[in-house]
């Protein structure tokens, strides 16, 4: 199962090639079509076979296996420029529920906590998940228009 999340994690990490992962990775609630297209990327890391494969209106992976053929052909392995083919809206959607995937956790800890331990804590609350490495060097490329 595909959890949006995950992606947006790997992009704030800056692993692009596991953001490409977790986006063409199989889903179970796919049509049938779909989901051997995206076994078939999974079982080979062929954009090109995968493309074919895929139907005409999933566009969101046909843009970004269109990006893979582009950016990572041959010696070519640039995994940021291929999901830079992919809206910037869409690419912010993934670090949006990222963002909410946080809140609701520390929201879900707070409300755990009785309310007298919730003021005698409230300044010095810990999180009980690691929050990764922001690295933003690649980051804010991620977030640019792709000309």
């Amino acid at each position: 199962m595909f959890i949006s999340y995950n992606a947006g994690r790997a992009i704030l990490c800056c692993k692009w090639a596991e953001v490409v992962d977790l986006i063409l990775r199989p889903r179970s609630d796919d049509p049938k079509d779909l989901i051997r297209a995206r076994e078939y990327w999974a079982a080979t890391k062929d954009p090109k076979g995968t493309l074919n494969k895929i139907p005409r209106q999933k566009c969101m992976e046909s843009k970004l296996l269109q990006g893979l053929i582009k950016y990572c052909s041959g010696s070519k392995n640039d995994f940021l420029g291929a999901l830079q083919v992919l809206p910037r809206n869409m690419r912010l959607m993934y670090v949006h529920a990222y963002q909410s995937y946080v809140w609701n956790s520390m929201v879900t800890r707070r409300i755990k906590v009785s309310e007298i331990e919730m003021i005698r804590k409230l300044t010095f609350w810990r999180f009980s998940f690691q929050i990764p490495r922001v690295h933003h060097t690649g980051l804010l490329r991620i977030f640019k228009s792709h000309n």
